[in-house]
């Protein structure tokens, strides 16, 4: 049991929230132009501060582009990735 249960509070869920780009060209803040780039980190930026303004923020960290994904599907009798 979770120390909030056991404390008699209780706790809200953990959720991921990811930022994609939709683009066959997987852009990075290394190639995005600066002007989407700096909408995108403020939009962004906006999120987190709220998160963190409420006690919600947990984490935040980068993800490598879309290509180098694995999927994991347990759904047979093999694990297949």
């Amino acid at each position: 049991m979770s120390s909030c249960v056991e404390a008699g509070r209780t706790s809200m869920g953990q959720y991921l929230l990811t930022v994609p780009h939709d683009s066959n060209e997987e852009p990075t803040m290394e190639t995005m132009d600066p002007a989407e780039l700096e909408a995108a980190m403020a939009a962004t930026g906006a999120i987190i501060e709220e998160l963190t303004s409420t006690g919600a923020f947990v984490f935040a960290g980068g993800l490598m582009p879309p290509s180098s994904a694995i999927t994991v599907d347990n759904t047979g009798e093999s694990l297949q990735g």
